[in-house]
């Protein structure tokens, strides 16, 4: 696959950006719409449009009865004594700690009379598809 190359001084540039800005358009008028239709099923269906969903995007198929968690059990994970409060809490920070230095960072350099560096600009919001994605759900 070639990716293509556009220079926004060449003469054809606004045509390829337009041609590529419409695509774009069409694709998220596209997507949601399947993304209504899935809604409107469950809302009309419940578990067992939600669970069809599953099975056709993620290739997984789950039972109602993993779709939600007893009573028991949730009372249950609220019940820790302090010390593995205390355990959970130490672990939360360090898993903090080790992904706030993994965290993408801007940085300049200067040689030779250039400047150099990476400018990192954190986006607000971001979406991800996966098409009949690998990771099961259970």
């Amino acid at each position: 696959m070639t990716v293509p190359r556009w220079d926004a001084r060449d003469p054809g540039f606004e045509t390829q950006f337009g041609a590529l800005e419409r695509r774009r358009l069409v694709e998220k008028v596209r997507i949601e719409s399947a993304v209504s239709e899935i809604l409107s099923a469950i809302e009309r269906e419940g578990d067992r449009a939600l669970l069809d969903a599953i099975q056709r995007f993620d290739g997984y198929r789950l039972e109602a009865g993993e779709l939600w968690m007893a009573p028991e059990q949730v009372e249950a994970s609220g019940k820790l004594d302090e010390e593995g409060r205390a355990a959970l809490g130490v672990a939360a920070e360090r898993i903090r700690a080790f992904h706030a230095e993994r965290v993408p960072r801007s940085w300049t350099v200067e040689r030779d009379g250039d400047r150099l560096g990476q400018l990192v600009h954190p986006l607000e919001r971001a979406g991800l598809y996966v098409p009949a994605g690998s990771a099961p759900l259970a």
